[in-house]
């Protein structure tokens, strides 16, 4: 069996974002119905139907009936085999960390978000979701906030406000007229 795969979620536009600024260091996978229009290659990014949301839910409003539906979903496949489909994904990565991706900014009430928190309830393991962050320079990198120790995965840095907002960024010293600048 492949290493164990490192496993995020990301809003599509944050993944695009990431690729038009030469800073996508992950593997998209797509848990969404729909791909990106608005990102040509996106139809070529690995894909796991196991984790799209039922049908009946586009339109739907009632938030907590959906999360339940989700949730018992994903209880069916049982964390045992969300683990073998996430090694076989990670297998085809080429060593990337995966991305589940969908289409909503903010996870909170979409079911990538409650991937995420069924994951970690089943398995103690965090699925933080990425943002892109951009410097002045121009220069981008993912990242993540979490409040457990500093982790580098090939190009993704953490995020962690709970530290003074310290920022670790993986582009090497600051060159001297940034330093004067300050």
């Amino acid at each position: 069996m492949s290493e164990r795969p490192t496993l995020f979620t990301a809003s599509w536009t944050t993944l695009y974002r990431a690729d038009r600024a030469g800073a996508l260091t992950v593997q998209p996978v797509r848990i969404s119905h729909g791909k990106p229009r608005f990102w040509p290659y996106s139809a070529d990014f690995l894909a796991a139907p196991e984790l799209f949301i039922p049908r009946w839910m586009f339109g739907s409003d009632d938030r907590e009936k959906n999360e339940r539906a989700y949730r018992h979903q994903l209880h069916e496949l049982g964390a045992s085999q969300l683990a073998t489909l996430f090694y076989g994904i990670g297998g085809r990565a080429d060593g990337n960390a995966l991305a589940f991706a969908c289409f909503e900014a903010d996870r909170a009430g979409c079911h990538r978000g409650w991937l995420a928190r069924w994951w970690e309830q089943e398995r103690g393991e965090r699925m933080p979701d990425l943002a892109l962050l951009t410097g002045v320079d121009g220069k981008a990198a993912l990242v993540y906030n979490a409040d457990d120790e500093p982790r580098h995965e090939r190009g993704i840095v953490q995020l962690d406000v709970s530290r003074e907002n310290h920022i670790t960024l993986p582009f090497g010293a600051p060159d001297e007229a940034a330093e004067a600048r300050r």
